[in-house]
């Protein structure tokens, strides 16, 4: 009892700091700044939105630095009075020139302050160092990372260390995201301009976050210009974007819009193409008070494939397919105190599949729906300097719609529900400046079914020596929603997603991850981890005996090692990573490797800065070949043709096991060079990329013609030497 009344008796003969640290060219938040007070021993780093918090300081005047690595360095003058907590916010101007004396970056502060196993954190100049046809995708950048894998270069989904694509949550400004892929998934809905930052937790991922067994993909789109209006507009070979930001009265915008235009540019000629995408993103920002700040966040895109079914220039029928995302989010940021900070967030996201298809007198029609209705609070308690308790809450509402109709007849009108609701709570403690412990819980609670499931989480920190840190996690991780699409699918326009039923448990993953991260410098870190990670309660959707089980139950597991090298800066920056992995399925008491099973993957990127203001980007990939069943022999099958009155005899294959055989390695160099330009008020930057740049050819799968005397396979390749460029200027 004496040392809490002498404890607070001592916090009220004290004063504190707080307030924002911003990028004063767009308003942005910068997190990690450092932000100290000269001539003591106090100081803090910023959060994610560029918040800090300083106590315990002694009444008197004082000067406040903050700094931030390519940024100049800001002081100001306080006057700290007892009991009383000062506001005092930064905007740092942007510096080209690396600053001597600055020690301390905000990479270094998340190096000795922060548990981040397995995340990686990936900014625009990250992002546009990989891309796909002259466009700069979130995804293809995020496949060059450790322990992620991408299946071939028709699909930029992610597989994340033996986890399937749809056990990863992709979050855009908290908005669930269910089909982020146009054009059958060769790249994102999200333009990689309208992005502030991404995020991946490729396991042992904290309280806060779950509905998914293997990965939390948070992307944050920008806030918007606060300082001037600025409109950028690119096209490539793919599409053409523009982007437009802009401030507002005590607030800020952002709008983005994209569109493929082969459609507009081959309409009414021979080459007329029945598809095209667009997509759309955008933001506005409001400060409502110094300490409150309210934001809204939306997201459109969709993908149209309409043509005519025609034979002898007569028109036979027609089909229309639509398929995209839409999605609104708004959030509520307020310092409820200077040691207390909440956000809660209220999100509307709707993924729509329709396929109309008439032929002659007979129409089939097909859609699916998902209405997800999400409301999230999150929280964060500063006890001290070196520790934090952060708690909330996440509830899901979630729709699904299915109809199929045969001509009038409708076959399928099924709507069915799921609903979650998790509480969290999450201790991080700086027990000494060497060791680090994270501890949180997070129950949820599933229907259909009724279940509730505790997810206990745990992250450790320990500072073996100065420029050396071991980290460990553990964690569950549960998943109530999963698709249709088959795990051994080569392609899939789309996914359809479903709920699991109340006879079958969610779905469980344990993770355990073990890690060295090794500082070099400011700008070079060395990174590997080991990892295991337990599948339990799967399902696999029952495709062949109709009025059986809906779905397969089964395990896996999934176990390897990763390794990074990343330099962040400086004429020369980029990263290169190689995985070592094992995945395996059980289904049916067969055990095998899945689809998306690779032993090895290399991947090498990197950006050298030129003479006259060029720019060389670079990308090597390398990756032995994924398992495939093939064919290992043919038997005569003979059958009565009743039309024509005759028996006829075909080859039927007979396969053979899901994983007895691998493809050929894969690998790939893809090479860019672009030159930035200024003409009279206009800046801008041509490019020119070669992807496969030596031709190589790559094997998607293979086709087995069984007619011949001999069986022949032969192999259906990916991309080949394929040259793009693209154009891009600001205003």
């Amino acid at each position: 009892m004496w040392l809490l009344f002498s404890s607070t008796v001592f916090a009220q003969n004290m004063g504190q700091v707080n307030g924002f640290v911003k990028d004063a060219s767009n308003g942005e938040g910068l997190s990690y700044a450092n932000i100290i007070i000269k001539g003591t021993q106090l100081g803090a780093s910023s959060k994610k939105n560029g918040y800090y918090f300083i106590e315990n300081i002694t009444p008197g005047k004082y000067v406040l630095t903050a700094s931030y690595m390519g940024y100049k360095e800001s002081s100001k003058e306080i006057m700290v009075e007892q009991g009383r907590t000062i506001r005092c916010n930064f905007e740092l101007e942007p510096s080209p020139i690396e600053l001597k004396g600055l020690s301390v970056s905000a990479e270094r502060t998340r190096f000795e302050r922060d548990i981040t196993i397995s995340t990686f954190t990936m900014k625009k100049t990250d992002l546009e160092k990989a891309s796909i046809v002259g466009e700069a995708d979130i995804f293809r950048s995020l496949q060059l990372l450790p322990g992620v894998i991408g299946t071939s270069d028709f699909s930029s989904q992610l597989y994340v260390r033996g986890g399937s694509p749809d056990q990863n949550l992709i979050l855009l400004d908290g908005i669930t995201v269910y089909n982020p892929t146009h054009l059958g998934g060769l790249f994102t809905t999200f333009n990689a301009d309208a992005i502030s930052d991404v995020e991946l937790m490729a396991g042992g991922f904290p309280a806060k976050y779950g509905g998914r067994m293997s990965s939390i993909l948070n992307i944050t789109s920008k806030d918007g210009n606060s300082k001037k209006f600025s409109m950028s507009s690119s096209i490539s070979i793919l599409s053409a974007k523009t982007l437009l930001e802009g401030p507002l009265p005590k607030g800020s915008w952002m709008g983005s819009i994209r569109r493929s235009y082969f459609d507009i540019l081959f309409k009414n000629t021979r080459f007329d193409f029945p598809y095209y995408f667009y997509d759309g993103m955008g933001k506005v920002n409001f400060d409502l008070t110094a300490n409150s700040n309210v934001s809204v966040a939306g997201v459109l895109g969709e993908d149209v494939l309409n043509f005519l079914i025609e034979e002898d220039d007569e028109e036979l029928g027609k089909l229309d397919m639509r398929w995209g995302n839409r999605g609104l989010s708004g959030k509520w940021r307020q310092i409820l105190n200077p040691r207390l900070y909440g956000e809660v967030l209220f999100a509307w996201s709707n993924f729509r599949t329709s396929m109309n298809l008439e032929f002659q007198e007979s129409g089939f029609r097909f859609s699916n729906e998902i209405v997800d209705y999400t409301a999230k609070g999150d929280f964060t308690y500063i006890l001290a300097p070196n520790h934090t308790l952060d708690f909330g809450f996440d509830a899901k509402n979630i729709t699904f719609d299915f109809n199929v109709e045969i001509d009038t007849i409708k076959y399928l009108d099924d709507i069915d529900t799921a609903k979650v609701l998790a509480l969290y709570l999450q201790d991080k403690w700086e027990i000494n400046p060497l060791f680090i412990l994270q501890a949180g819980i997070r129950p949820t609670y599933f229907s259909p079914g009724s279940r509730l499931r505790l997810e206990p989480r745990l992250g450790l920190k320990y500072r073996v020596a100065s420029n050396t840190t071991l980290n460990a996690s553990f964690g569950l991780y549960s998943q109530s929603l999963t698709t249709v699409n088959s795990g051994e699918e080569l392609f899939s326009i789309f996914d359809i997603w479903l709920p699991i039923g109340e006879e079958y448990a969610p779905g469980l993953s344990t993770h355990y991850i073990l890690g060295v991260e090794q500082w070099i410098s400011d700008d070079f870190i060395f990174s590997t981890e080991g990892y295991y990670k337990k599948f339990e309660h799967l399902v696999e959707l029952n495709q062949e005996e109709f009025g059986e089980d809906d779905f397969y139950k089964g395990s896996g597991y999934a176990t390897g090692l990763d390794f990074l090298l990343k330099k962040s800066r400086g004429r020369l920056s980029g990263w290169a990573s190689y995985s070592l992995s094992l995945t395996k399925r059980t289904f049916n008491n067969e055990t095998y490797c899945p689809r998306y099973d690779r032993r090895h993957n290399l991947s090498l990127t990197f950006e050298l800065a030129l003479p006259w203001r060029l720019k060389l980007n670079f990308t090597q990939l390398v990756g032995t070949g994924f398992p495939y069943p093939g064919v290992i022999g043919r038997y005569p099958k003979t059958e009565y043709d009743f039309s024509g009155d005759s028996l006829i005899t075909d080859w039927e294959e007979i396969m053979a096991p899901r994983d007895y055989y691998r493809y050929p390695t894969n690998h790939r160099a893809d090479i860019g060079i672009s030159k930035a330009f200024t003409w009279k008020s206009l800046k801008g930057e041509f490019s020119i990329e070669i992807i496969n740049l030596y031709n190589h050819k790559n094997v998607f799968f293979y086709i087995w013609d069984l007619e011949e005397d001999s069986p022949v396979k032969r192999a259906v390749t990916m991309f080949p030497l394929l040259p793009t460029i693209g154009l891009k200027v600001n205003f």
